[in-house]
């Protein structure tokens, strides 16, 4: 996916700007996207829709945050890399700078974001948006993002960052960053969200990762961490067609040092053993294991 993004004016001007009457028509629509997003629904669909209203009121850098923000949800599903995200604002910066400011100074400000140049990003995003309109937009998230990168004990911002739940629900970025920028049971929620919405998306990894760590394991052990959800369906799954092999890959799970994912794994397993091939299952593999996974398999086939 390659982004071409040009146009006339970076901002809403009297001469171009749309009759009120259809301003009024498109701010409704954008508030019902809005709404859409906020029930946990995004996609393609609603982000290109978005885009095409802003460029209809003239809101053209609103319109490349949109774009950005498709980009990032894109890679958070695994789905477009980093290096193609910045590609597209690189080739939106070469195409815009002598033509339309407004729009290059934007790419320079989401292309700072997404290299990490936290405070720099900030500074050229206020100049650009002012003060954002959306208490939940996109736009406000990044300012927060940008806040918080510099500042993680800012506690004001953290808690109005977790406020924006709603309208990312489906936004792994989000929840990798809450993941990563919090502590204890709060970066947990938001490493095991993020799993659960991408779990093989770029940030999976290193949300296992900040879990295990906050569980006490090193880092070779905290990636074979596993979220309940990610346990529960493959519990599902495997009863659903009762084949009791489609959970080896939790296996390296239970043969983990004590940890509250190990725990809740060989509560659930143990309820299976109601089956009898799943019993069958779990005695042979007690019979030829060893250390903690002996163990627990062990303790998994008494019930």
């Amino acid at each position: 996916m390659t982004l071409v993004f040009c146009a006339g004016s970076g901002q809403v001007s009297n001469r171009n700007a749309p009759p009120q009457s259809k301003v009024e028509r498109i701010h409704k629509m954008l508030d019902e996207l809005a709404n859409i997003e906020r029930s946990g629904r995004y996609n393609e669909q609603a982000a290109l829709i978005e885009v095409g209203l802003r460029k209809e009121l003239g809101d053209i850098t609103g319109g490349l945050a949109a774009i950005y923000r498709f980009m990032t949800w894109k890679h958070g599903h695994g789905n477009m890399t980093k290096e193609h995200i910045e590609q597209n604002l690189h080739g939106i910066i070469l195409e815009n700078s002598s033509v339309n400011e407004g729009v290059a100074q934007t790419a320079h400000a989401l292309l700072a974001f997404s290299q990490g140049r936290y405070r720099e990003s900030l500074n050229m995003l206020s100049d650009i948006f002012g003060e954002p309109a959306e208490p939940d937009g996109f736009v406000t998230l990044l300012y927060m993002s940008c806040l918080l990168e510099i500042n993680p004990q800012d506690h004001v911002t953290a808690f109005a960052y977790m406020a924006l739940n709603m309208r990312y629900t489906l936004h792994p970025e989000y929840w990798y960053r809450g993941a990563r920028l919090f502590s204890g049971a709060r970066a947990v929620e938001y490493a095991e969200t993020c799993i659960n919405i991408a779990p093989r998306g770029p940030y999976a990894n290193e949300c296992r990762i900040i879990i295990g760590t906050i569980f006490g394991l090193g880092e070779e052990d905290a990636v074979l961490i596993r979220s309940k959800v990610e346990i529960q369906a493959m519990i599902s799954v495997a009863v659903s067609m009762d084949s009791p092999e489609i959970l080896a890959p939790l296996l390296p799970l239970l043969a983990l040092p004590e940890n509250p994912a190990t725990v809740y794994a060989e509560g659930a397993l143990r309820a299976l053993v109601q089956h009898q091939s799943f019993k069958a299952y779990f005695d042979g593999l007690a019979a030829s294991s060893n250390g903690l996974l002996a163990d627990r398999l062990a303790s998994i086939c008494r019930g």
